[in-house]
């Protein structure tokens, strides 16, 4: 058996990985590329007709952008992922199979002779998942985009399992800080906007990141007005209707008001704008407004190269704190030490993760086998 990154190694973005079985292959997430980073995975037509099952852990363009070109190029295969997913990116397509929230970690779902499957929340998203794979009697992890310090979404911590291969969420890469010391500076930041009664805008997704941040501003909503555009409170209406993903604190935020960016009349506050490269035309003219009026950007997510973001970032118009959704190296490293992995793949990060004791240092194109 034999495994390829397709994408997502030695880059962040394009998230693809393929295992190559006896009879067929499964493929684990089909994203896109930004930035400088190549759109499409790298997959042959050849190798795509042979894949019988997807599984996508989440909703992000970074692992799901590139599944239209998945079917255009022959893919006829069955797909795994959460209701949420599903409806997030508007998959109506033949031969798509939901799994939920409710059934995992301990339930593990038989797909045919060669393999089934066992799936739990990754702490990322609404609808993120981490998969246990068993393919042709091998044990095979991949943990999504995986977050334990989330203060908003519930995460199936993973311990006491065993693999042949884990595919593992690294995108902080060898970043000393953990989660809860990066939550700790944007309490910081937000706090410090409040005392000088400043304008501060982030750009987040919708969902995700974004969700987060917003119950975190609402936190200070006695000394603040926070507000949030309508894509952003839309998906928290959605969010709250479906509290398996949420933790009871987050749960407990659902009686907290916040305004419509929109209504916003220029004062002091905490914004909210569901676009986190500034892409949109009418997202770049709001945050030239917010400069203007001596207001701050400030940006909490990987911006890609050769983004407006990215532009105002290196321009020093606009600043950047890291919210966690990921793992850093260390984080990762106490995930191995709780489960038993033979051979561990690092990924999402922007550069190559030297080998180590059971960490194979694999980039994007290469094989390996399991």
């Amino acid at each position: 058996m034999r495994f390829y990154a397709a994408g997502g190694c030695g880059e962040h973005g394009r998230s693809c990985f393929l295992t190559e079985g006896r009879e067929y292959s499964i493929l684990v997430d089909c994203g896109e590329g930004l930035g400088k980073a190549g759109a499409r995975p790298l997959l042959t037509g050849e190798q795509i007709r042979r894949i019988r099952y997807c599984f996508l852990t989440h909703s992000h363009k970074d692992h799901t952008g590139a599944l239209d070109w998945l079917y255009e190029n022959g893919f006829q295969g069955r797909v795994y992922l959460s209701e949420e997913t599903r409806d997030q990116i508007g998959l109506n397509r033949e031969h798509v199979h939901l799994l939920r929230a409710e059934d995992g970690p301990g339930g593990v779902k038989r797909l045919d002779h060669a393999l089934t499957v066992t799936h739990g929340r990754s702490g990322h998203c609404p609808g993120s998942f981490w998969f246990l794979l068993q393919f042709e009697g091998k044990q095979l992890f991949f943990s999504g985009d995986y977050c334990e310090s989330s203060p908003v979404y519930r995460c199936d911590s993973v311990s006491g399992f065993w693999g042949d291969l884990a595919v593992m969420d690294c995108a902080y890469g060898d970043r000393e800080e953990d989660g809860t010391e990066l939550i700790g500076k944007i309490r910081k930041k937000l706090e410090a906007a409040i005392r000088q009664k400043k304008v501060l805008l982030l750009p987040a997704p919708a969902l995700g990141r974004g969700a987060d941040l917003l119950l975190t501003a609402l936190e200070y909503g006695d000394e603040t007005e926070v507000f949030g555009d309508r894509r952003l409170t839309d998906g928290m209406k959605a969010l709250f209707s479906r509290p398996q993903w949420l933790k009871e604190g987050a749960v407990l935020q659902k009686e907290r008001k916040w305004g419509k960016l929109e209504d916003w009349n220029g004062e002091g506050g905490i914004l909210l704008l569901s676009d986190p490269q500034l892409e949109r035309e009418e997202s770049r003219l709001f945050a030239e407004r917010v400069r203007e009026m001596g207001g701050e950007i400030l940006f909490t997510g990987h911006v890609y190269e050769g983004t407006w973001g990215d532009r105002l970032r290196k321009e020093g118009k606009a600043g950047f704190l890291r919210y966690p959704v990921h793992m850093n190296r260390r984080e990762a490293e106490a995930v191995r030490e709780r489960n038993s992995f033979r051979k561990t793949v690092l990924t999402h990060c922007p550069h190559e993760i030297p080998a180590g004791e059971g960490v194979c240092s694999l980039k994007t194109g290469e094989w390996t086998e399991i």
